[in-house]
């Protein structure tokens, strides 16, 4: 009996090893095994946000068309994991006086953990750099930092402050209004205008079907018969919703022939 007991023991003591040894070692695990979004502190948060930035290149990306109004001009990206759960919105925008702004929206579960900002702005000769970042929970705030600094060597060493509680921002319109930038719906509903000819390129060129709405140039440097049909003959397609794929590279849409990979959202139905 007492040999059965000291195996039994022994056999117990192995099986306890053998799972503590087999937690998974994913840099993301701990926070993947947490039941919900609400559990994250600031911590778990910025730990997934880099997670997702370091594995980017693996995830499924959609892209939006560029959009131009003005002289406002943005894309957005939006990312998915192997289980098709969103993970990150990415919102690249220029604008008059500022180098570049880009927004981004992480998402743990569908919900919406962390909100990042990054801005640079030109005043004559002067830049200035800003970084800013507000923790959510059930899309509300509960702690935002934010960052300034003349230079981007500068940025990246400063420390995060604290920021006051201001006018909070309507996150789940700005997600909704992203969404709808991706499916080109309400403001971004887009039909055929016209090929825009230059010496040495082409575009496709889309117009709101709102008035003084947003626009889309879609550069073509690869044509198929669907871009011959559209050449030859564009009246015939004016006013219409088109299908097609794209890809965005350096804040401009490219055309991507059929049968060709793109990472642009469904494509406009004609």
């Amino acid at each position: 009996m007492s040999f059965k007991k000291n195996l039994y023991s022994a056999v117990g003591l192995l099986l306890i090893f053998c799972s503590c040894q087999q937690q998974p070692k994913h840099p993301q695990a701990g926070i993947i095994n947490q039941s919900s979004a609400t559990a994250l502190d600031e911590k778990a948060v910025i730990a997934f946000a880099e997670d997702i930035e370091h594995s980017k290149a693996n995830l499924k990306k959609l892209s939006s068309l560029v959009y131009s109004r003005g002289q406002e001009n943005f894309f957005v990206e939006h990312y998915f994991n192997d289980h098709g759960d969103q993970v990150l919105v990415a919102h690249q925008q220029t604008l008059p006086a500022m180098a570049e702004s880009s927004k981004r929206y992480y998402f743990r579960n569908d919900s919406l953990i962390l909100v990042t900002a990054s801005t640079q702005d030109v005043e004559g000769n002067e830049k200035s750099y800003e970084e800013s970042r507000t923790y959510l929970r059930n899309y509300t705030v509960f702690k935002s930092e934010s960052k300034v600094a003349n230079s981007e060597t500068e940025l990246s060493t400063a420390a995060f402050q604290p920021q006051k509680a201001g006018p909070s921002e309507d996150y789940k319109a700005s997600v909704t209004r992203l969404m709808d930038a991706l499916q080109r719906r309400n403001d971004f509903e887009l039909v055929f205008d016209k090929i825009t000819r230059f010496p040495d390129a082409n575009f496709i060129t889309l117009k709101s079907v709102n008035p003084n709405g947003y626009t889309a140039q879609v550069a073509l440097q690869t044509a198929d018969a669907f871009v011959d049909s559209l050449m030859r003959d564009p009246l015939h397609f004016k006013n219409s919703k088109i299908n097609f794929n794209w890809k965005v590279e350096d804040m401009q849409a490219v055309y991507v022939p059929s049968g060709s990979s793109s990472t642009s959202a469904s494509g406009l139905n004609r």
